[in-house]
């Protein structure tokens, strides 16, 4: 794994800046999603350290303005997203932490733009306590309904946790805040190594991947580890909202839930149709042109 360090980014260096980690593979629309999202974080934090983990095939589609948006970039063997040759999402982030440096990181999925200045949530974040932490829709005991547990019954998730009476937490994993490569997750990584889950125990099917959603829901519950945060994330998945402004007055992260070819398009058109304008303001703003339309990222996302 090679690691090409921008020593004239503006966020290199800065230990107190917040420090986000991407993941882009598998599909070109994710460098594109790595690229438009890095920018947004340039515009509105512009000392932030900006780690992309990226295969080479998304390296390629990144131009010198686009790589200059990352304070480092590694290049991520096919060893740690894919199995037997087919892409495996799951793979990937629940072996994320160890891809990283040491310190803590705030990862954001490249199929999302930041809306405000980042430095709020990290300063929180840090200040927290919190070992992980991340988007928390619902949580409740083995019994109860809880918001968004897609991938298997909450008394499913307490049963291979061991964890009869334990929370479970309907977690999504659109960001994510990991204060070090510790115990809770290096268990993540071996619940997905050992096949804690078999896919034909899934209530829904994510292609060929188990959900890392799922592995990291059911490490919380095991560990009685608490990841919720307040609510960070703009899904989309209502008309609720007219306006981006007041979108941003709510939210941190704006992310493209579902893809854009058919019925899982869960992100309502009218947020996807907000987002090229905003996106050429940013461009503009940080002296580049925006010539990855948000399109070209859903066209390319991975729903099985």
């Amino acid at each position: 794994m090679t690691i090409t360090t921008n020593t004239t980014n503006q966020g290199a260096g800065n230990g107190s800046a917040p420090r986000i980690a991407l993941l882009a593979f598998g599909k070109r629309g994710y460098a594109f999603g790595a690229a438009n999202l890095a920018a947004t974080i340039r515009r509105h934090t512009p000392a932030a350290t900006i780690h992309l983990i990226a295969d080479t095939e998304c390296l390629r589609q990144l131009q010198p303005f686009h790589r200059g948006l990352f304070t480092e970039i590694t290049a991520l063997s096919p060893l740690h997203w894919q199995t037997g040759g087919i892409p495996d999402p799951g793979k990937a982030k629940c072996h994320l932490r160890s891809l990283l440096p040491d310190g803590p990181w705030l990862f954001i999925d490249a199929d999302s733009v930041v809306l405000r200045d980042i430095t709020p949530l990290w300063d929180a974040l840090m200040a927290s306590g919190k070992m992980f932490a991340c988007e928390t829709l619902g949580s409740g005991g083995p019994t109860d309904e809880i918001n968004y547990t897609p991938w298997a019954t909450p008394a499913a998730i307490a049963a291979k946790a061991g964890r009869d009476g334990g929370t479970i937490y309907g977690i999504n994993t659109t960001w994510m805040f990991m204060r070090d490569d510790g115990p809770f997750f290096r268990r993540v990584a071996e619940h997905f190594d050992a096949g804690t889950w078999r896919r034909d125990e899934l209530t829904r099917q994510w292609g060929k991947s188990l959900p890392d959603e799922l592995i990291y829901s059911t490490t919380c519950t095991e560990l009685d580890m608490d990841p919720s945060f307040g609510e960070r994330v703009f899904f989309g998945v209502d008309y609720s909202e007219k306006r981006l402004a007041d979108i941003r007055e709510k939210f941190d992260i704006l992310t493209l839930y579902g893809n854009g070819r058919g019925p899982r398009t869960f992100v309502k058109r009218r947020y996807i149709d907000m987002l090229d304008p905003y996106l050429r303001d940013t461009y503009r703003a940080i002296g580049g042109d925006h010539i990855f339309k948000v399109q070209y990222v859903l066209n390319d996302k991975y729903l099985g």
